[in-house]
């Protein structure tokens, strides 16, 4: 799918950033992504400034609920480390993160993937395998 991007620059070193109000934010819930579809059958993800108004009704499980993800053709991806809850915004819409592999919109859809696995690791990794404490972001790679 990378080869397929079109001819955008793909910056997925990590990053502490804080997300400006502008940058693109995944959504995912269970294993659904909350996009955009416009009528061109192109794809958008939601704005900080958007799901920052959504969220107060959603629950956190993590204090530092978006998390840097990657930038792709100068916009900042991030993912939303809560339980999205249901968009107030109809334009919105959960599709299944596997029904987004033939779509036109081909970036889009790899900073999806990507972020939907990243999701998924994040959650997964919340506590130590052998002691149960808690993990925390590292400072300095992407490792909990």
């Amino acid at each position: 799918m990378l080869q397929d991007l079109a001819g955008g620059r793909l910056e997925n070193e990590f990053r502490r950033a804080a997300p400006g109000e502008e940058a693109a934010v995944v959504c995912i819930r269970q294993e659904s992504i909350l996009l955009k579809r416009n009528s061109d059958d192109t794809l958008e993800f939601p704005r900080v400034s958007q799901v920052r108004r959504w969220s107060d009704q959603w629950a956190h499980w993590n204090e530092e609920a978006l998390q840097y993800v990657f930038r792709l053709d100068g916009v900042a991806y991030f993912l939303w480390m809560g339980q999205a809850g249901d968009c107030p915004d109809r334009a919105y819409a959960y599709e299944p993160a596997r029904s987004l592999r033939q779509m036109i919109s081909k970036d889009i859809c790899y900073a999806a993937m990507t972020a939907w696995h990243l999701y998924n690791w994040y959650a997964s990794s919340r506590f130590c395998g052998r002691c149960g404490g808690k993990t925390q972001h590292d400072e300095k790679e992407r490792m909990m």
